[in-house]
């Protein structure tokens, strides 16, 4: 991942465990020895605007075979408003909702019932922030994960979102108890946090006590008859224990997979920002569209620059209206004579730029307009004995 550029703007890192020993936490448990390298990419197209895409890979570099390992992707969203000048208007994070799209492998948090104090869109809903799984390894054993008793992802298949749970902030996993914000950040974690977030992230729901099987998972209600599935929890259970919204988070996970020694695994998620529910939903559809491919369906800046370069081309100036100085871009795709002229909006050709053979490619010519009137002009481009484009400007002083 290191020195992969596919997008209009990279960024790598990469972090690891090594210091989980060190923690103040007594029930911490041992570094792993895996290594996550990560590239994240972001793209001006606008299908995928509003989209980070992370590339993982994970790297055991211990001497240790790891089987049954999963991944979880914690998502806490606050959606609140603001006006223009930074004043905040209406209830913040506590009245947010989840939601789970599995044919998209998608989680979300969004403000279900908008905000009805803010006097510039009274009841408007506001933005939706959504998580989405778009690569996992393959799976190691064959998974049943709506219970059924039947084989939904074979052994050797890719995984794909294999758990849904959301949880209320102040009880979320690995809290001794319910906890508030403006309480000390030191308090000590539960004894079983690692334990009980396995077993969320693997819908293990064996020898549970009464508080995690409350908090954690949360199954259906059909017509009275309780619903369990341990692997995705139940949006409408979320709404029955908060009808007004809550300040919740939620883990979308995958698993399990093997990762034996020296061994690399890879991951793929997006973070995804909607303005409301249809555009999360396309823009999702078109960042899976977009990962499948590789990227491939995401012209960069850079290419759509150079398919331009195929062409001519003649750029509006920029600024316009200018005062003192503007910037004309044309495009040539061959070399050959063209000349770029201007006129004032009487036809008379005040500047000529070039008039002979000019490489193929882009090109800038500078105009300086301090000893033009104010006023209208045009420029036009002529490559060979055709004219390609006219366009206009305004000088204003």
């Amino acid at each position: 991942l290191r020195n992969t550029f596919v997008s209009d703007e990279d960024l790598y890192f990469a972090f690891d465990d090594r210091y989980a020993t060190r923690d103040s936490d007594p029930h911490q448990g041992y570094s792993t020895g895996v290594r996550v390298n990560v590239s994240c990419h972001v793209f001006a197209d606008s299908s995928v605007r509003d989209v980070i895409f992370f590339d993982l890979e994970m790297h055991n570099l211990s001497p240790y075979d790891y089987q049954e390992v999963y991944a979880g992707l914690y998502l806490d969203a606050d959606i609140y408003n603001t006006l223009a000048d930074g004043r905040y208007c209406g209830r913040t994070n506590d009245d947010d909702a989840p939601g789970f799209y599995p044919e998209l492998d998608l989680a979300c948090i969004y403000d279900p019932d908008g905000d009805s104090l803010n006097p510039y869109g009274a009841g408007k809903k506001l933005a939706w922030v959504g998580v989405q799984l778009l690569k996992a390894p393959p799976s190691s054993e064959n998974l049943d994960v709506n219970g059924d008793g039947t084989t939904d992802i074979p052994l050797g298949t890719a995984l794909g979102a294999t758990g849904f749970h959301w949880f209320d902030w102040h009880f979320r996993p690995g809290v001794r108890y319910v906890e508030y914000p403006q309480q000390d950040a030191r308090l000590l974690d539960a004894p079983n946090k690692e334990e009980i977030q396995y077993k969320i992230l693997a819908g293990d729901t064996t020898q549970l006590t009464a508080y995690d099987s409350l908090h954690f998972f949360h199954p259906d209600v059909v017509n009275g008859r309780v619903t369990r599935n341990p692997h995705f929890d139940s949006v409408d259970a979320f709404f029955r224990a908060y009808p007004d919204g809550a300040d919740c988070v939620l883990i979308l996970s995958t698993g399990p997979f093997d990762l034996p020694a020296g061994a690399r695994a890879p991951l793929s998620f997006c973070l995804i920002m909607g303005e409301n529910e249809t555009d999360l939903l396309r823009k999702a559809r078109h960042a899976q569209e977009a990962a499948s491919s590789g990227y491939a369906t995401l012209p960069t800046v850079r290419e759509r620059v150079a398919t331009a370069l195929l062409h001519y081309r003649l750029e509006q100036n920029y600024p316009n209206p200018f005062n003192t100085e503007t910037r004309i871009v044309f495009s040539l795709p061959q070399e050959e004579t063209a000349t770029l002229e201007i006129f004032d909006i009487r036809g008379r050709k005040v500047r000529t730029y070039f008039n002979g053979p000019i490489r193929k490619g882009q090109h800038t010519v500078i105009v300086d307009a301090r000893n033009l009137a104010s006023g209208l002009y045009f420029y036009r481009l002529i490559a060979g004995q055709k004219i390609i484009a006219t366009k206009k400007m305004l000088l204003v002083r």
